[in-house]
């Protein structure tokens, strides 16, 4: 991993980006499961559960309790 310079964590205000990137994950049937962490991704076709992580995203955009460090935009 490497640092990116000028990078970000995402927020609350990042919702409808961070929406659209899980949107192209599901579209190629990928859970993601944690925003950061790609080592939990996963092939996924069952749509229940890539609907509960499309519905996570904003709970956890807005945790602030540091669990899962944070994505960085």
């Amino acid at each position: 991993m490497e640092r990116i310079t000028g990078a970000r964590h995402a927020g609350p205000g990042d919702i409808e980006m961070c929406s659209e990137v899980l949107s192209r994950l599901h579209k190629l049937r990928i859970r993601h499961a944690i925003l950061i962490d790609f080592d939990t991704a996963e092939k996924c076709d069952d749509h229940d559960l890539l609907r509960k992580e499309v519905d996570q995203l904003t709970a956890s955009l807005t945790d602030s309790s540091g669990k899962g460090g944070g994505g960085l935009l």
